[in-house]
């Protein structure tokens, strides 16, 4: 019926829905949301990460720029940075979230570190030693704020810092205005 009102459709067999959202942290702790982007991978490339409260307050954002890059690359600098930044602000209970397994893998040991990014992994395997911090996987859904963020670096091709909601560009304002409400997004496996 929708064809025939020209309307083009696409009908997929969906195996699973999964219903996720990005939730606060626990009373008392900060999330760390990072995130990369490679426009070409490698190609073009930025990260970017943001922290919030228990209330989900943003404390700070940043975007960066990479230059020609891979995906690992980007998606381990921007957790690199975001963790930097809360070992320097002295940032006690974090929680942190990446959307990328691979990464997770690499730092959880379960696969060796690629030549690449060894000097970045080090690093954050000493910072996750000496912090505070609950290291875990995210869907790309709940990490929307921060995927802006790293395409923002990508386009601004410079580093982006905003301190605080108030400094947030208007898209992001919305995207974490979103997750602070709790709403849930909708994960489809398709056949």
């Amino acid at each position: 019926m929708l064809n025939e009102l020209g309307l083009n459709c696409l009908i997929m067999k969906v195996a699973r829905c999964l219903v996720t959202k990005w939730v606060k942290p626990l009373a008392g702790r900060f999330k760390l949301n990072s995130d990369g982007c490679s426009r070409g991978n490698p190609g073009l490339s930025g990260g970017g990460s943001l922290l919030r409260s228990c209330l989900g307050e943003v404390m700070w954002a940043q975007a960066d720029f990479y230059g020609h890059q891979s995906i690992m690359v980007a998606e381990t600098r921007a957790l690199l940075q975001g963790l930097d930044r809360c070992y320097a602000d002295n940032v006690r209970g974090l929680e942190g979230k990446v959307d990328s397994l691979i990464l997770m893998q690499i730092l959880e040991k379960k696969i060796a570190i690629p030549w690449g990014v060894i000097y970045e992994v080090r690093r954050l395997l000493f910072l996750l030693s000496c912090m505070d911090v609950q290291l875990g996987h995210t869907y790309r859904e709940n990490n929307a704020a921060a995927d802006h963020l790293a395409n923002m670096g990508c386009s601004a091709k410079k580093m982006l810092v905003f301190r605080g909601f108030t400094e947030l560009p208007r898209v992001l304002k919305g995207i974490v205005k979103l997750d602070r409400t709790g709403i849930q997004n909708l994960r489809f496996k398709t056949m």
